[in-house]
């Protein structure tokens, strides 16, 4: 997670979808949004909550 967060804040899109679909083809879909994805979505929320994320980011 905390690498995601890390492509996030340096706009590494690219890096970060490689990533993702990676994580969604090992797991499928249903373990990769409860695991992969619902978490991390909720982290970035927390982060721009916090302040620690633009909505640029």
């Amino acid at each position: 997670m905390s690498r995601a967060i890390a492509r996030v804040r340096g706009l590494e899109a690219e890096a970060l979808e490689s990533s993702l679909r990676r994580s969604a083809a090992v797991l499928g879909v249903q373990a990769f949004l409860e695991e992969v994805a619902a978490p991390l979505f909720r982290a970035i929320g927390e982060e721009w909550h916090a302040g620690r994320l633009t909505a640029a980011q």
